[in-house]
């Protein structure tokens, strides 16, 4: 399904203040916040889950601290270097710069022949 030039501004705009790009084995974008609304709507523009609500203390979130619910949401593999690659140029240097470095580990893994055919960025594609 495409997405609209505002849902991708909107879902940037998002990501740049609250959002975790990382890889570890695979490409990951996470969201974690306290506004239920909000994280669901970005889990729907990912086609992903909200999961929730966690009333702890972790890594991601000191809403434990307040006594709020923290929701999460993410996408991973393909599908979350689809969206660093269509929400680069919406983002600041720092996060630009962490895309690059994701996208680059990310080129440089062995393709699996299981996951050829079933993601939307093909490896084929890499070149």
């Amino acid at each position: 399904m495409g997405r609209t030039s505002k849902e991708i501004a909107w879902i940037a705009g998002l990501l740049e203040g609250e959002g975790c790009f990382s890889f570890d084995r695979r490409a990951v974008i996470q969201l974690a916040m306290t506004d239920k609304d909000v994280v669901k709507k970005a889990a729907k523009l990912f086609g992903a889950s909200l999961t929730g609500p966690y009333l702890r203390a972790s890594s991601w979130s000191s809403a434990a601290a307040y006594g709020k619910n923290s929701y999460w949401t993410g996408c991973f593999a393909s599908k979350a270097i689809g969206w660093m690659m269509m929400i680069y140029l919406f983002m600041g240097k720092r996060r630009q710069q962490k895309i690059k470095s994701i996208i680059k580990q990310w080129r440089k893994q062995p393709a699996h022949p299981w996951a050829i055919g079933k993601t939307s960025i093909h490896r084929e594609r890499r070149a």
